[in-house]
């Protein structure tokens, strides 16, 4: 997702020399991943994938009203980084207008559980 009014900052602009071009190259970037990501995984044709421009949280709270679940992630920057930058998920959690699963970055670095 790209948040063109400078990732959250208040009065962050996009006006100087440059801006637009790397504004441009990150739409390309995004477009990029999401294809990769997607030639990556086995999904249904039902499901569809786009890159959405704006505010994270703004963009998911909306979308959520038409979801049955809101699946994100969490890099797990810890309660003083969380409270000085925000953080998506947590405001998700509180805001989106479904049920949210939050997948810790911590499950993604540790093996598999097996049970048995």
């Amino acid at each position: 997702m790209l948040n063109p009014e400078g990732f959250g900052w208040p009065g962050f602009t996009l006006d100087r020399p440059g801006d637009r071009t790397m504004l441009e190259e990150a739409r390309e970037r995004a477009h990029k991943s999401l294809h990769d990501a997607l030639e990556e995984i086995a999904r249904p044709d039902s499901v569809t994938a786009e890159v959405v421009e704006g505010d994270p949280v703004d963009v998911l709270v909306r979308e959520s009203g038409g979801l049955d679940l809101l699946v994100c992630g969490s890099r797990g920057y810890g309660l003083v980084r969380q409270v000085l930058l925000g953080g998506v998920a947590g405001k998700l959690v509180d805001e989106a207008a479904c049920p949210v699963l939050v997948y810790p970055r911590v499950a993604v670095d540790r093996e598999p559980a097996t049970v048995g």
